[in-house]
């Protein structure tokens, strides 16, 4: 893979810029693994490097350049396990050492299209290993080359729904499937696949895994006793309530054919929607966040402790809080740390998404409190791990900034960076200066923020067109993220003043802010625009308001839509009130 020196951010270095994957360390945080994509204009083809970090001095190395291989893990510390698109819809499974002499061999070939490999060490040597996959109708992997081809487009449904945003529901369904690795006795250090092959862990239930909806992506966690993972609650009607539960397949070896039934993982006073588990360092005990109200979308999650999992109880609620008043963010990760003495969460704050830490106490009451502890500040985390008590890496980005790698010590206050890995990730020439927030008074007695972004070239004294860009939801936000998607740098090096404003709804400013979006959708969060215009007119001589464009996807385009119906009097009464549970 040729990886080209970048300096401006134009469409075609946008296009063509190296994507990191988060990094995943071995089991001793001397190495981690992170994939590297790209896509060549000149051939028209994409490209992927699988990569080894060192932890240690930082350099980085060429594990595999095969464009079909996926999905790597660790196992221990010096193999790996990973997945490879194969002929006929097949997937293999190969392993090798991670570095040195790989002498890479070929594991077992599933009958079908396999991902999401997840691995796990178990106290007799052996790794317990899990994949997702469609599922056909007898319950083996659905092949879809295999499969006898309709002729016809025509359906018939019985249920609803029929299609889940722009993919039609299929009568096979994707479940978790298991199986374990052991050691073959004819090669030293190499594995074999158990006898048993892949078992399917949802067999005979009307559960799936992972929600084919993309807002609830791949939501499960293998540990040494067993599977968590959340799936829709076949119990309630699809149609009026959203619902994730929470299920545990008890498993001792992994070998077990068939699966042990799924058991609902319930805790008295919470019914919403579950999600994040993760499983302790020795597996013995288990965390996930949890909601109260099915009926409300908008509610908090709260964090449950599960402090014996085999037996599923003495549930405890973490119930956090500064010293003076509770603390009002949303958890959306969660992880122990390698003592499961403490757990890290991820939670966004005033548009950025930051660790915290908690200290674990005793699993015996019902109730306990916590007093969250930030270990980050600025950016967006999307994934940490525990290397040790004193070390975690986190991947981090910024509106300026791709991924980057970094170890911080959560130990004391101090949370100084000990090692950030910046090679083969993109210079765009962009610089946090570009980036600045700006506070706003609202629709009522509140603040509202908005991130400012200008060209890398800003020049005092010039005059530049706005782009008022506004987010979709209405519950999300504008992060100080990098994206490939939604990317505010990229307009901004088109010569516009990019104005991101996190208006009524708007996650990370506590959970009054996002409830008052409920009938307000054409209120609140109107005015809010209206009042950040007013400011950047009053207070930015450096936009030319005449030359504005307002765009946003799913409720942002609602809301384009609606200052238009605003600005054309009269106003039909039925679009005074929008109702709360439209969905764009």
């Amino acid at each position: 893979m040729t990886i080209r020196k970048i300096t401006k951010l134009t469409l075609e270095s946008f296009i063509s810029a190296p994507r990191r994957s988060p990094a995943v360390p071995n089991e001793n945080g001397r190495f981690a693994l992170y994939t590297l994509s790209t896509y060549s204009l000149d051939s028209h083809s994409e490209g992927k490097e699988i990569r080894i970090l060192d932890l240690e001095n930082g350099t980085t190395a060429l594990f595999s350049d095969d464009s079909k291989n996926k999905d790597i893990q660790w196992l221990g510390n010096d193999s790996v396990l990973w997945l490879r698109e194969a002929e006929g819809g097949t997937t293999e499974v190969w392993s090798s050492m991670a570095v040195g002499e790989k002498n890479a061999y070929l594991v077992a070939t599933i009958d079908g299209a396999a991902s999401n490999l997840k691995t796990k060490r178990l106290l007799d040597g052996s790794y317990a290993v899990t994949v997702t996959g469609k599922a056909s109708l007898d319950g083996s992997f659905y092949n879809s080359e295999k499969a006898v081809k309709p002729h016809s487009s025509a359906r018939e449904y019985d249920t609803v729904p029929v299609r889940v945003w722009d993919t039609y529901v299929t009568a096979e369904k994707s479940v978790i499937w298991y199986t374990v690795l052991e050691e073959s006795p004819e090669h030293i250090n190499r594995y074999k696949i158990s006898q048993t092959g892949f078992i399917n862990a949802l067999q005979g239930t009307n559960l799936v895994h992972p929600n084919p909806d993309p807002l609830y992506g791949v939501d499960f966690e293998v540990g040494p006793n067993g599977i968590l993972f959340t799936a829709k609650d076949p119990t309630v009607n699809p149609i009026m309530v959203e619902k994730s539960s929470l299920y545990f397949v008890p498993l001792s070896t992994f070998k077990e054919d068939p699966a042990p039934t799924p058991r609902k993982v319930s805790t008295p006073g919470f019914s919403g929607t579950s999600s994040s588990p993760t499983f302790s360092p020795d597996g013995k005990s288990a965390a996930f966040l949890q909601s109260k109200d099915p009926n409300n979308a908008y509610d908090n999650l709260r964090i449950i402790i599960v402090g014996r999992i085999n037996s599923l109880d003495h549930m405890t609620e973490v119930v956090t809080s500064t010293s003076s008043e509770t603390w009002d963010l949303r958890p959306e990760f969660l992880a122990f740390s390698s003592d499961a003495k403490e757990l890290y969460i991820i939670a966004e704050s005033r548009g950025s998404k930051r660790a915290f830490k908690i200290r674990i106490r005793s699993h015996s009451n019902k109730v306990t409190s916590a007093i969250p502890t930030p270990i980050t500040t600025d950016g967006v985390v999307s994934s940490l791990h525990a290397l040790s008590p004193t070390q975690l890496l986190f991947t981090i980005s910024s509106i300026t900034s791709p991924s980057i790698f970094a170890i911080i010590d959560p130990s004391n206050d101090n949370y100084t960076c000990s090692f950030s890995h910046y090679h083969d990730k993109p210079d765009f020439g962009y610089r946090p200066p570009q980036v600045s927030r700006i506070n706003f008074k609202g629709a009522g007695d509140y603040k509202v923020q908005a991130f400012v972004v200008k060209p890398s070239d800003f020049t005092e004294g010039k005059t530049y067109p706005m782009l008022f860009w506004i987010h979709g939801g209405p519950v999300s936000s504008w992060p100080d993220a990098w994206s490939y998607r939604w990317n505010a740098a990229f307009f901004a090096e088109q010569g516009y003043i990019v104005i991101l404003p996190n208006i009524t709804g708007s996650t990370g400013f506590g959970q009054k802010y996002i409830e008052d979006i409920v009938g307000e959708w054409g209120g609140r969060a109107y005015k809010d625009l209206v009042n950040c215009f007013e400011y950047v007119k009053e207070n930015m001589p450096f936009v030319d308001i005449e030359r504005v464009v307002a765009m946003g996807g799913s409720y942002g385009g609602y809301m384009i839509n609606w200052y238009d119906c605003l600005s054309i009097p009269p106003i039909p009464q039925i679009l005074q009130d929008p109702p709360p549970y439209l969905y764009i």
